[in-house]
């Protein structure tokens, strides 16, 4: 197997991954899951590499500033080592000993090489609860 190109500063993320597989009813008119959402714990190993307005909440006349948001990347053996798909809809609860409360967006696979993908590239932002003007 051949060396990885890139050195990665190492990040702990929890994640809490959706629970897809024990769904079994469905809103037929709103389309949600009736009942409680299942969620599993998972530790992986990623680099943070764009934090786009970190924590920041700003009133404005319009109301709220945008989110906090950002992007991570992953090595696939990390997810495959840890049986880990990461999809729309997760969540990530701890950034570097950090409580956070960010939903994955985008996972999307990056840094194409000999047939392969050398990252994964998960894109969270802020879990938006509320719009308020001022």
């Amino acid at each position: 197997m051949y060396r990885l190109p890139c050195r990665m500063n190492d990040t702990k993320v929890v994640f809490e991954l959706f629970g897809r597989a024990n769904i079994t009813t469905v809103d037929s008119d709103y389309r949600e899951v009736k009942g409680n959402r299942n969620f599993r714990k998972v530790e992986l190993i990623g680099q943070l590499v764009g934090a786009r307005s970190w924590f920041r909440l700003d009133r404005r006349q319009t109301g709220d500033s945008e989110p906090s948001s950002g992007a991570l990347v992953f090595r696939p053996s990390v997810l495959a080592k840890a049986g880990v798909t990461l999809q729309k809809g997760d969540r990530i609860i701890e950034m570097s000993k950090v409580a956070v409360d960010f939903n994955v967006i985008k996972v999307a696979p990056m840094a194409p090489l000999r047939g392969g993908t050398l990252l994964i590239s998960v894109e969270y932002e802020q879990q938006r609860k509320q719009k308020e003007s001022v």
